[in-house]
């Protein structure tokens, strides 16, 4: 009789574990074997066909045979050589051990179970030749993952005498029977179950589970496509009620789920019953952030809803993703980084932004820092498109701003892309740049919205696919997520701006994002045209542009009207000292102040947007005298003042006798008034006075 939980685990799964007779008398093979015929067992195939169970069983004949084993899923791990080494470090010791060669491995024989081997693909080629050759000979290291090895691994001649691939099938019909059979399915109803999942053992799974909920549950249908249709009806009847749908439904929808975002959605439910419910699915896996239902489950459930109940679906996601904005401020750096990706996976789905939703799913490519060694090549991939004057202008940015290069690498560590933000502040603004491009954005920015100390404005130069250059592929998908990242977090962004080649491939995603075309910032470069497109993070609450924006990621939404987003008032310089000029002739009428501009000036702060119109006009109000009392504290610049405020604040019929109130000759007092004017009007341009 078992003692501990975990015993009774292993029973089970022993108890109800089919078939795999192939698999596992070549796996009993060659651990049974005085040396091992293989160092390798690569198993693969798709998602839900049993790597993960078959793994488990293994695992179980090693202990049977006192044989030291140690199971890791990658799912839970960062794809990086330092996360895999500690997770073995953790499980066989040193826990400090930080290179490969401290690890403490076991004496005889070791089994490594590595599941879930698609994750790491981003460090399998460290994997094949850094780690795999330090292990000892007596270890046997099994891989299961979707796809088939690297072809890196069948090109290597030892490596392919030492590597055995298996590919994992669905389960054959007796067997199929076998496993409904010990899941306790009346003997009548198997055989239809079987036709309509064709031995596939998650959709068996799931079918089991609407048998014993469902008895009467008909499997007999002989229209196409049949397995998806009786899935997604499996799936609906799946849930004992309609909160256990609904929540079912989220966790569909949402990369992870957590119970407390499966609050927020469903808005006040009690969830914890619902949880640990949707944590005893069979077909529902659990990673340090939550659950996640099996691919094929997410989208069977995904699809029933965007024709049964597509509404319910979007506001799910809207639902997500206010959840995700709430939080994003008050984290940390890499709970910011997490909770921007769960966001973006529902950024997915809408249909401007799908075309890059594939990578996302199976993109093996990642970010990196360029080595000294890549930037020539990188210079190279710039020219090819671009032309030589763009590699010269590349390299300049590089010696200027190196750390902010990042390059794209694919599965074999090949550099495939890159992406080059240029971080502009405050003084390269003033003096400008040699660079046409980076001069037409400093340019635009002392004329529409100078950036204050502290600010910065972020501007993508250069982006491109070493192969496709600007036309969707999948180094784009990482080029997105990191320019994304980094508009959303950056502090005190101002215009962040992206010149593109491809205005009419383009200008969708840039529309979607809130981008609108900045005509300022077109440049030409050779024989090649470019336009600008940008938004002023400044001119906006920024939760409430991330509301507005995430708002637009889900599908459809861009067919209902969206509420307004209130944002600050963006002048041209001529126009901001136009309306200071008016707010001054109404400096104590606060009701006359109500139509000025500046009531929407970002230096008003937050109630310049949620703010009544009269406390717009009295935060206004206060404002211009608060600058004009620090203008008065200027020794060389108070007679200016003086001339303010005597025509402005203490109002008077005319002109001349405001001069004559501060004793000086009517010209003397237009050229005083006029220069404490323009003084005032400098001051708050640069914002040198008033914050909010």
């Amino acid at each position: 009789m078992a003692t501990t939980i975990e015993q009774r685990i292993r029973e089970v799964r022993r108890r109800l574990f089919v078939g795999r007779e192939r698999e596992l008398a070549l796996f009993r093979e060659a651990v049974g074997s005085q040396e091992l015929p293989v160092n390798v067992i690569s198993i693969h195939g798709p998602g839900g066909v049993g790597k993960s169970t078959l793994l488990h069983e293994l695992l179980l004949h090693c202990r049977s045979l006192a044989v030291s084993a140690e199971l890791i899923d990658a799912r839970d791990l960062s794809p990086t050589p330092a996360a895999l080494i500690g997770e073995l470090a953790r499980r066989l010791g040193p826990k400090d051990a930080s290179i490969v060669g401290e690890i403490e491995l076991p004496p005889g024989r070791l089994v490594l179970f590595l599941d879930t081997y698609e994750n790491l693909a981003p460090i399998d080629r460290w994997i094949f030749r850094e780690l795999l050759p330090t292990l000892r000979a007596q270890t046997l290291v099994v891989i299961a993952g979707r796809e088939r090895l690297n072809e890196r691994w069948r090109h290597d001649a030892a490596w392919r005498a030492l590597t055995l691939e298996i590919e994992l099938m669905n389960l054959s019909k007796g067997e199929s029977e076998n496993y409904l059979a010990r899941l306790g399915i009346d003997v009548k109803r198997r055989a239809a179950v079987v036709e309509a999942t064709c031995g596939h053992p998650l959709a068996l799974t799931l079918a089991a589970d609407v048998l014993r909920l469902r008895p009467e549950t008909d499997f007999s249908w002989t229209s196409a496509p049949q397995t998806l249709r009786e899935l997604q009806r499996i799936f609906l009847d799946l849930a004992p009620s309609d909160a256990h749908r609904r929540a079912l439904e989220v966790a569909a929808t949402v990369r992870t789920l957590s119970p407390a975002l499966l609050a927020h959605v469903l808005e006040g439910e009690s969830v914890a019953d619902l949880f640990d419910w949707l944590a005893g699915l069979g077909f529902v896996d659990r990673c340090p952030y939550g659950l996640f239902p099996h691919e094929l489950a997410r989208r069977v459930i995904v699809a029933s809803l965007e024709w049964r109940d597509d509404a319910w679906l979007q506001r799910i996601r809207e639902r997500a993703l206010s959840y995700y904005i709430d939080r994003l401020d008050d984290v940390g750096t890499d709970e910011q980084v997490r909770l921007f990706e769960e966001s973006l996976y529902i950024y997915l789905h809408h249909p401007v932004a799908a075309i890059l939703k594939p990578w996302f799913e199976t993109n093996v490519h990642y970010t990196d820092k360029a080595t000294d060694a890549d930037r020539r090549a990188l210079g190279e991939m710039v020219a090819r498109h671009e032309g030589p004057d763009a590699r010269g202008l590349f390299e300049h940015w590089l010696r200027e701003q190196p750390e902010n290069l990042v390059i794209v690498r694919d599965g074999v560590e090949n550099v495939v892309g890159l992406c080059f933000p240029l971080l502009i502040g405050r003084s390269l603004m003033l003096r400008g740049s040699s660079d046409a491009a980076v001069d037409g954005l400093c340019r635009y920015l002392r004329e529409r919205a100078p950036l204050r100390e502290g600010e910065v404005s972020v501007f993508v130069r250069f982006w491109l696919d070493a192969e496709s250059y600007q036309v969707p592929a999948p180094s784009h998908a990482r080029t997105f997520l990191h320019v994304a990242q980094l508009v959303a977090t950056r502090p005190r962004l101002a215009l962040g701006c992206i010149a593109v080649r491809n205005e009419q491939l383009w200008s969708p995603m840039m529309t979607l994002n809130l981008h609108q075309r900045v005509e300022e910032l077109d440049f030409d470069l050779g024989d090649n045209r470019y336009v600008g497109f940008g938004f002023d993070y400044r001119t906006v609450d920024r939760k409430l542009w991330r509301r507005a924006v995430l708002a637009r990621f889900a599908v459809g939404a861009e067919q209902r009207r969206e509420p307004e987003l209130p944002f600050f008032t963006n002048l041209r310089r001529s126009e901001f000292d136009d309306a200071v000029r008016a707010a001054l002739q109404s400096a104590n009428d606060e009701a006359s102040l109500t139509s000025s501009a500046l009531t929407r000036w970002r230096d008003l702060g937050s109630v310049a947007l949620i703010g009544s119109d009269l406390e717009r006009a009295r935060r206004l109000r206060e404002l211009l005298h608060d600058a004009l009392e620090r203008l008065s504290a200027d020794p060389n610049d108070g007679r200016y003042y003086q001339a303010v405020r005597e025509t402005f604040l203490r109002p008077v019929a005319k002109q001349a006798e405001a001069a004559y109130n501060l004793g000086l000759p009517f010209s003397t007092y237009r050229r005083h008034l006029a220069r404490g004017i323009a003084l005032l009007c400098e001051q708050l341009w640069l914002g040198g006075s008033w914050s909010g």
